[in-house]
């Protein structure tokens, strides 16, 4: 499933509501302006950034799964960070 702009930017207005997800929120809007810059330049060092800033982490996300959210904020944060990734690799 491929998100559009505008559910990336609906994870990151849930995200920002719940104050136990604000690491989560600014982790994403980071990762949407590397996007947004990889996207604007071309650039294909910019591309491999983005790719790079979302590799797969499954230690890390394991341990936000347990620590940080619930498993709703969970799953709307690793969507989106898997459909920057896509975008990464068109």
């Amino acid at each position: 499933m491929t998100e559009t702009p505008t559910e990336l930017e609906a994870a990151l207005v849930v995200l920002r509501a719940e104050p136990r997800a604000t690491h989560l929120a600014i982790s994403l809007q980071g990762l949407l302006l590397i996007a947004r810059d990889a996207l604007r330049s071309g650039d294909p060092a910019d591309r491999a950034l983005l790719l790079r800033m979302t590799d797969d982490r499954g230690e890390l996300m394991d341990r936000l799964r347990r620590d940080a959210v619930d498993d709703h904020l969970m799953t709307l944060f690793e969507r989106a960070v898997s459909s920057l990734r896509r975008l990464a690799q068109a």
